[in-house]
């Protein structure tokens, strides 16, 4: 994992499929942004402590070896939330949170992973698939801001 720390404007984001996050990444390199990918919450956790980021992306759901694991999106989430107390990391309040996740008709019955994560403090949630270009238009305006 490396940490870019050098920019004005970084951009987290926490996806354990590879090539969707490079695609993402991409997308926000051509907007000039700098971009650092991370896995899991344990890494998120480690790059948060590294570095003051201007938006995160998380994927709820996090799979190891083929099976869920709980070091997801909500555990970022709440490590993000719970750190505005903390010296030096106040900007964790009031970053803006994006989640992702799959979701389908079975969470009909159940509180769905996305509407945890709004619980949780995302500020906008965003059922998958979508492609690269529709991820930065809906976060747009949270990073036009910075």
């Amino acid at each position: 994992m490396k940490i870019n720390a050098t920019s004005k404007l970084n951009i987290l984001i926490q996806e354990d499929d590879f090539r969707l996050a490079s695609a993402w990444e991409s997308a926000f390199i051509q907007m000039g942004y700098v971009v650092t990918i991370v896995q899991n919450a344990t890494e998120a956790k480690f790059a948060i402590s590294k570095c003051k980021f201007n938006l995160v992306i998380v994927d709820l759901l996090y799979k190891y070896e083929g099976k869920f694991t709980p070091d997801g999106g909500l555990i970022t989430i709440g490590h993000l939330r719970a750190q505005w107390n903390v010296k030096g990391q106040q900007w964790c309040k009031d970053v803006p949170i994006i989640a992702v996740s799959s979701e389908n008709s079975n969470w009909d019955n159940i509180v769905s992973p996305l509407q945890m994560a709004e619980s949780f403090g995302a500020n906008l949630i965003l059922n998958k698939p979508f492609s690269a270009q529709e991820l930065v238009l809906s976060v747009k305006h949270f990073i036009e801001k910075d």
